[in-house]
């Protein structure tokens, strides 16, 4: 498995030649548009041991087209505005966050306050979403469509240049990332078909700033504030560690970021942790447009309850492959399930809300339960939890914010911060072992409680 360091120098060097940026669709390099793609292809070529495996990059792909293909079924669960009002503010939903109701929370607590405030709030909701209830609530003032299936079809000039740009990375690298074409292209189609469509709503609702979550793999957000003029606002949503590529170049001026990349203009962390570890990278962005929200549900709470409950955190499909978690997962049971039933410990298992929960319900038996991660909140069931256990998901941080008993695996460790309180087990053994003993875990700040300050002082930043 290549590690977050690994795949940077790879990319830093890649991007230091500057060859990639000059196959262009338009104004926008194709690179700047595929790099989370393009990541996953490289990473995915090396899987477990170093050694080339395409049949986990097809496994990510099949996933990624559930997301964005096949969705003339949800079309109709939508409900949109043909009006909206002029406004600064824009906020593009892009997490799969829903209340028990099925409305989006994405965002909420950031378009909640502008809201309370008096602003209108202009929403942008894609239609890839599955919830089959309406979306619209009392803290939107307008939801504006966002049609996926409205893809730019590219022309053969188009698709040459795209076919260029792969040709180059292959011989840059010794792997063949034509073998990804077919879903590269899928990727910009449908990339800049959202640009074209955010662009025009930019313009009729005269955002000045537009709020975004997940802007790595939803570069259109991105496409579409570059050639607006917007500022946009990138708000922390998964795990960002100090060598992970996303916000990160070889660049040395802000204008060269500017002129090759998709970054934010501004980035909010969930945690003064995280602002910290972003401070330390080789940013693409001014280090003082690095700024703690914190999270709006979360408030410190000192008293830590030891509850014996121990929860599996699961990570999308194709992740769980990566990390082979349901072999672990299944061993795990079978080998200790008794002895911690006569502790009077639970297991519990937390499957992805973008996964199948059928396919989890195999671990159901007696002291092993399976949540609903569609109708459990996932502060909830951080907080229910004793010892809360997954790969490199962003849970195991918030976790050490409550005080919690943390731990992921050690072939996992090239993927998780340095002296962040996270245990580190090899096998079955030892994690029942760890969680016999009676350790009580450090608290780190990677979750703050929000500070509406910052948005406040938002608009004066530039």
């Amino acid at each position: 498995m290549k590690s977050h360091k690994e795949v940077k120098e790879f990319f830093f060097e890649l991007e230091k030649e500057g060859a990639v940026f000059k196959y262009k669709y338009d104004d926008i390099s194709y690179y700047s548009i595929l790099r989370f793609p393009l990541e996953v292809f490289y990473r995915s070529s090396f899987n477990h041991v170093g050694k080339p495996s395409l049949s986990l990059y097809k496994r990510i792909v099949n996933y990624i087209k559930l997301k964005y293909e096949n969705l003339s079924n949800n079309q109709s669960n939508y409900i949109y505005d043909k009006d909206f009002e002029e406004s600064d503010l824009l906020f593009v939903s892009t997490c799969p966050r829903v209340d028990k109701e099925g409305n989006s929370e994405d965002l909420d607590d950031i378009y909640k306050y502008y809201k309370s405030k008096g602003r209108i709030i202009n929403y942008v909701q894609p239609n890839y979403r599955t919830s089959k209830v309406p979306i619209k609530d009392n803290s939107k003032d307008y939801i504006l469509p966002i049609n996926t299936l409205d893809v730019i079809v590219l022309g053969e000039e188009a698709k040459s240049a795209l076919k260029e740009l792969l040709n180059y990375m292959s011989e840059f690298s010794g792997i063949n990332f034509q073998n990804g074409y077919k879903s590269f292209l899928r990727n910009c189609q449908y990339h800049l078909g959202c640009a074209s469509q955010l662009e025009k709503a930019i313009k009729q609702t005269k955002a000045k700033i537009v709020f975004v979550r997940s802007l790595y793999t939803e570069p259109w957000v991105a496409i579409a504030c570059k050639r607006t003029g917007s500022d946009l606002v990138e708000v922390q949503h998964g795990v960002v560690g100090i060598h992970q590529v996303y916000f990160q170049s070889p660049a040395e001026t802000l204008e060269e970021n500017k002129k090759n990349y998709l970054f934010p203009d501004y980035l909010l962390t969930i945690g003064k942790e995280w602002e910290k570890i972003f401070k330390k990278q080789k940013l693409g962005i001014k280090k003082e447009n690095v700024l703690t929200l914190g999270r709006g549900n979360y408030r410190v709470d000192r008293e830590v309850k030891r509850t014996k409950r121990i929860t599996f955190f699961l990570q999308p499909g194709y992740f769980n492959d990566w990390f082979s978690i349901d072999q672990f997962i299944t061993s795990f049971i079978d080998r200790y399930i008794e002895a911690l039933l006569k502790s009077n410990y639970s297991i519990s298992i937390r499957p992805h809300p973008n996964s199948n929960i059928g396919d989890y319900l195999k671990f159901e038996r007696e002291g092993v339960s399976i949540e609903n991660p569609r109708v459990i909140p996932i502060l909830e069931s951080t907080k229910s939890a004793d010892f809360i256990i997954g790969a490199t998901t962003m849970v195991l941080y918030e976790g050490l914010s409550f005080g919690k008993k943390v731990i992921s695996f050690k072939k996992y460790k090239p993927m998780i911060e340095d002296d962040c309180g996270i245990q580190i087990v090899e096998s079955e053994s030892d994690l029942f072992d760890l969680i016999q003993q009676n350790y009580e875990p450090s608290v780190y700040a990677f979750l703050s409680e929000f500070d509406h300050k910052v948005l406040d002082e938002l608009e004066n930043f530039k």
